[in-house]
């Protein structure tokens, strides 16, 4: 892991070069890349935060409030999709490889043999286990 005195040292550097950037980067701050850049990051810190949960971390003021909104929603959802993983009882590959390009899923008779290819696995209902089947 890099240092703090590096990082320190490194933003002294990039300050003194006296360039209208952001001080993590050496994109112009006129730059949508540059915001986007800023938004991104923040996003992986704000990710991280929820996955281990600590704080989280403040808004970098380069942000307008619909762009933060957003990013932190994105970070939420990921960090929840993360601890959440979603898991199939296919193979994954050979079901996208039994698809056709640019698939629109309105072919019945090819949904149907999808289907029958690739059955749905009965789900398992919480309900029954309490309440016993049929009830």
């Amino acid at each position: 892991m890099i240092s703090h005195e590096y990082w320190e040292s490194y933003h002294e550097q990039l300050g003194a070069l006296g360039l209208a950037c952001h001080l993590t980067s050496f994109i112009p701050q006129d730059w949508a890349l540059n915001v986007t850049n800023i938004a991104s990051e923040w996003v992986k810190q704000q990710f991280a935060a929820h996955i281990a949960g600590r704080l989280l971390v403040p808004t970098p003021p380069e942000l307008d409030p619909k762009t933060m909104v957003a990013c932190g929603q994105l970070a939420s959802v990921l960090a929840e999709a993360y601890q959440h993983p979603v898991k199939l009882d296919i193979n994954i590959i050979w079901y996208n490889e039994a698809l056709a390009k640019w698939e629109l899923g309105l072919n019945d008779s090819h949904e149907e043999a999808l289907l029958a290819k690739f059955p749905p696995v009965e789900e398992h209902h919480q309900w029954e286990d309490i309440h016993g089947a049929g009830e």
